[in-house]
């Protein structure tokens, strides 16, 4: 955040602030990736002379509550934003939990070495945010702070996941109170909230509380309350995947594993169906790309469970049945380790596997392209056109399948069956 030494010999003799997120992570020793700044006074020409300075491009946030961003070189945020009420105290007063309620006058911050640095005595902590950080606490700043913006209620099971912290108990009673206004915010929103919890391993004392608040029936139709086999099954699932970092040795991204682990088991027992479910992830705005690839893999492991006896001596109805180039075999195997951990059914579980096996051959046969569209045409002398779209098709299934491992096998086969 070079920055900020910028910054501060523009404010000159204005306040400016550096509240929220930045002191809490500091506190707790982690990086600062982004930077919230309350500026007291004279707002707009510090903004003006900011961006000047920096040749940075300003982005309008919420123009309505003065709320404006730098994107810097480094690709991090800085926000600008004018104070909530009269004065700082007030604007803190306004903050959804005591650990993002402090706040450090500008000018008390150092930046040395490329790392920023602040003096603990310095920081402004009129709710004892600080004393929250040491017990891992999270605690809203007041009774009204989730009708004020009920998005605070995922906001607060996301924080106590990913920061590992307990939610207070009045904060716990009061977000279950005021469970069925979480969905007030906009989609958007919602969304982002969602990305940053399943983001991170899903921590199984945390989600506990979140499974047992009954928010999944208002996000997303699922009931859990009363069910808790399922509920401590589901936890067991978690507790599973943490213990094996599998995070650490996926290709897709974290919040796409967890969506899916966190929802097969969910649909293995018709607690939702794939199309109620890609509907709300959709609805909640999430990549469609990324939607496909959790709703292919949900159905992958579904029809894989229920038919695999058909599967094991029948190549050919494995290949046309479940066979797909998009399903990510280490990612299928760890959902179904994690699964297998709590039906611990070792014949299933092997014979499962075998199949799974199978489908892996028919991926790693297929890998190489063997013959184009262009190959099919010139071999043939025939156009563009439906024939040939048929024809790969089926070369693929007879390479899935092992029939043919070479270019000059496909070629001969084509010539005599087209």
């Amino acid at each position: 955040m070079k920055y900020l030494s910028l910054l501060k010999y523009i404010t000159g003799v204005n306040k400016i602030y550096i509240v929220g997120g930045a002191v809490r992570d500091y506190l707790l020793n982690k990086e600062i990736k982004d930077i919230d700044l309350i500026v007291m006074s004279d707002f707009e020409n510090i903004i003006d002379r900011f961006t000047n300075e920096t040749d940075r491009k300003l982005i309008v946030l919420d123009k309505k509550r003065s709320i404006y961003r730098i994107v810097t070189d480094d690709n991090k945020f800085i926000d600008f934003t004018t104070p909530v009420g009269q004065d700082l105290y007030q604007d803190l007063g306004c903050r959804d939990f005591t650990i993002n309620s402090m706040a450090l006058d500008l000018r008390d911050v150092s930046y040395k070495n490329e790392k920023i640095f602040m003096d603990s005595k310095d920081i402004i902590d009129p709710f004892e945010g600080r004393s929250d950080l040491e017990n891992k606490i999270i605690r809203m700043v007041s009774e009204d702070s989730i009708k004020e913006d009920p998005l605070r209620i995922l906001r607060a099971f996301r924080f106590s996941n990913n920061l590992d912290f307990l939610i207070e108990e009045k904060t716990y009673e009061i977000i279950k109170e005021n469970i069925n206004i979480t969905l007030k915010p906009a989609n958007e929103r919602i969304k982002e909230e969602l990305y940053q919890l399943y983001s991170n391993y899903l921590k199984p004392a945390r989600i506990k509380l979140l499974l047992e608040s009954n928010i999944l029936k208002v996000l997303f139709g699922v009931d859990l309350k009363k069910d808790r086999k399922i509920r401590k099954k589901l936890l067991k699932q978690l507790h599973f995947v943490k213990k094996n970092r599998y995070l650490e040795n996926i290709k897709i991204e974290s919040y796409l594993f967890n969506l899916i682990l966190f929802f097969m088991f969910l649909i293995l027992k018709n607690k939702v169906t794939l199309k109620q479910l890609e509907d709300r992830l959709i609805n909640y705005t999430f990549n469609k790309q990324g939607i496909d690839l959790v709703i292919d893999h949900l159905h992958f492991i579904k029809n894989l469970l229920r038919d695999y006896k058909s599967y094991l001596n029948n190549d050919i109805l494995l290949y046309e049945e479940l066979f797909s180039k998009s399903i990510d075999i280490k990612v299928s195997k760890y959902l179904l380790l994690s699964l297998f951990h709590v039906k611990k059914d070792k014949k299933e579980k092997e014979l499962v596997f075998k199949v799974l096996n199978k489908v892996a051959e028919m991926q790693k046969r297929t890998a190489e392209k063997l013959i184009s569209g262009n190959d099919i045409k010139k071999v043939l002398n025939i156009a563009e056109g439906k024939l040939v779209g048929e024809i790969l098709e089926d070369i693929e299934g007879k390479q899935a399948l092992g029939v043919f491992k070479k270019r000059e096998q496909l070629l001969d086969y084509i010539k005599k069956n087209y």
